[in-house]
């Protein structure tokens, strides 16, 4: 998380000059993790953590498009 996240937040708030950026995950059980979870606690002046549900439609906007062109 130091050596990804971190550093591509911070690129993104010196970028467009913001304050905080936005992590969304997909709720997976990996990000539950107590180690993850801890991280994004220390982190959360900088970094907001938005949980999202699994199973939500809207997580990938990718999916449906690749779904979209299949259909053609």
């Amino acid at each position: 998380m130091d050596d990804e996240v971190l550093p591509s937040s911070q690129h993104l708030q010196d970028e467009y000059a913001l304050d905080t950026t936005i992590f969304q995950d997909d709720n997976s059980t990996f990000h539950r993790a107590g180690r993850i979870c801890d991280w994004f606690d220390e982190h959360s002046l900088t970094l907001l953590h938005l949980d999202w549900s699994a199973k939500s439609p809207d997580i990938s906007p990718i999916e449906n498009l690749c779904y979209m062109s299949e259909q053609r």
